[in-house]
């Protein structure tokens, strides 16, 4: 009878450590079969309390998938290894070596499978980080701005497992990330990366100590930190860490060339439309200049056949010559010389070298008693009305009469060009005396550069004065006027 239930109990035994070793096999993952293992250790072999137990590097337990009582001195408990910090506690009510036995058969058919079980779980994390590397990397050399790159690197070193900081080596500053401690800033900041530390010599800014921290270069003057609370930092994480610091050191140098080329574009671009405007206002200085000294050259030329009777006529037009010259050569206005003088004589004189020039029909009239006494540069004066009635003439039919009136009105001297001439459309008002400027309907037949006009306004306009045009449009005339500031009628100085 002994024989015979002894058998089978045996028996019953293989069966049930037969199905309890199938179902542990047919476990997916690490989890699983340390659900299972602990379940039929309690279950199938009777054990009041079972659970797995974990030590850190440290010898600290960690209780998981526990099944029971787990407090060890209410029970008789055997430690079973399952890898090298990992073990199954099973605890029973009294000592049962039998029992034990089968615990521990269970526990060494597991210990292959959670082997397994583990480097598989590794390898897919693996392919996982690599996976979430390459499409990371993608898309970081993609990326235009320096705070999206910074924005990724951390974001792809914190993928690795735990928080990731890009720190400043020569202050320890933060570029993007989480805050680190003092003390692991300056750890990171005398050490040559790459580098893991497991010792837990480091607490994280919430005062847990840190299970691992690993740092690597990011390219000149920056360090990629990687910390993890809770688990180990491997060498192949270490070398995803490498990887993400060279691949990002190199995008940034490239976008501070990038930075640097676009910055010296825009230096150079900006001294090109300075040198540009330099040139320009020259070219315009140089070509007003020129087209003034017709005027005077011509002057000189008819006075000379009148020498004896325009002697003083004649020095007035080379002295402007001077004027003009020396302008050409300094590329400027000069400062006007202001004195008071007769504004009708002016305009006289202006009229008796256009009569010998071009033989003009002009006629000037003056309107009211006056005085037609201005403050005024009279070689700049001259020009100006030379300009307007030398305009007036060209633009008119020959013999057509040119009408100057001048005319005084409270605290201004008004003087008005009226000719019968080619007139001005709406267009031509507005844009009349900019430099450069010429009437499509003129510009063909009538030779000129545009400039006589623009240079008069800024004479009038340094004087004080206005100038403005009027007309009634195309082929119907038109009228130039100037008003300059009057000198007070009580006024007794001389007038030239």
């Amino acid at each position: 009878v002994l024989a015979i239930a002894r058998t089978a109990r045996e028996q019953g035994d293989l069966r049930a450590i037969a199905l309890a070793q199938r179902d542990v096999a047919a476990a997916n993952d690490v989890d699983e079969i340390l659900s299972r293992v602990v379940s039929h250790a309690a279950l199938t072999f009777s054990a009041k309390g079972a659970w797995i137990e974990r030590r850190d590097r440290r010898g600290v337990p960690t209780l998981s998938h526990m099944h029971g009582v787990t407090v060890r001195r209410e029970l008789a408990t055997i430690d079973v290894p399952l890898d090298d910090a990992t073990a199954l506690v099973a605890g029973f009510a009294a000592r049962d070596e039998h029992r034990e036995a089968l615990v521990a058969d269970l526990a060494a058919h597991a210990r292959p499978l959670l082997a397994a079980a583990k480097e598989r779980a590794k390898l897919r994390e693996q392919i996982e980080t690599a996976t979430r590397l390459a499409d990371g990397l993608r898309a970081l050399s993609g990326e235009t701005e320096i705070s999206g790159v910074l924005t990724r690197i951390v974001v792809m070193a914190a993928s690795l497992g735990g928080a990731a900081t890009l720190v400043r080596r020569s202050d320890g500053g933060v570029l993007a990330g989480d805050a680190l401690p003092a003390s692991l800033v300056s750890f990171v900041r005398d050490t040559r990366p790459p580098i893991v530390v497991t010792d837990g010599s480091f607490t994280g800014t919430d005062g847990r100590r840190l299970t691992a921290v690993a740092a690597a270069s990011a390219g000149p003057g920056l360090v990629i930190v990687l910390v993890s609370p809770e688990r180990e930092i491997e060498a192949p994480s270490l070398r995803a860490l490498e990887l993400i610091g060279a691949v990002a050191g190199g995008v940034l140098a490239r976008m501070g060339e990038r930075d640097v080329a676009t910055r010296e574009r825009a230096e150079l671009r900006e001294e090109t439309e300075r040198l540009q405007t330099e040139l320009r206002s020259r070219e315009e200085t140089l070509a007003s200049t020129v087209h003034e000294l017709r005027t005077p050259l011509t002057s000189v030329t008819a006075y000379g056949q009148l020498i004896s009777r325009n002697l003083q006529s004649a020095l007035q037009q080379l002295a402007q010559l001077d004027r003009l010259i020396g302008d050409l050569r300094r590329d400027a206005v000069p400062a006007l010389t202001l004195a008071e003088t007769d504004l009708l004589k002016q305009v006289k004189d202006a009229a008796q070298r256009q009569r010998l020039l071009t033989s003009a029909n002009v006629t000037v009239a003056a309107e009211g008693e006056g005085p037609f006494v201005v403050r005024a540069d009279v070689g700049r004066l001259g020009q100006v009305l030379d300009n307007l009635l030398g305009n007036a003439v060209k633009f008119s039919p020959k013999d057509a009469p040119i009408d100057v009136a001048v005319r005084r009105v409270e605290e201004v001297v008004l003087v008005s060009i009226v000719d019968e001439g080619r007139g001005l459309s709406n267009e031509d008002l507005e844009r009349v005396f900019e430099r450069y400027y010429r009437s499509a309907s003129t510009s063909a037949d009538v030779p000129g550069l545009g400039i006589g006009l623009a240079v008069s306004r800024d004479i009038v306009t340094a004087h004080g004065g206005r100038i403005w045009a009027e007309s009634a449009g195309v082929g119907r005339g038109s009228t130039f006027t100037i008003a300059l500031p009057a000198v007070a009628k009580t006024s007794n100085a001389e007038v030239r």
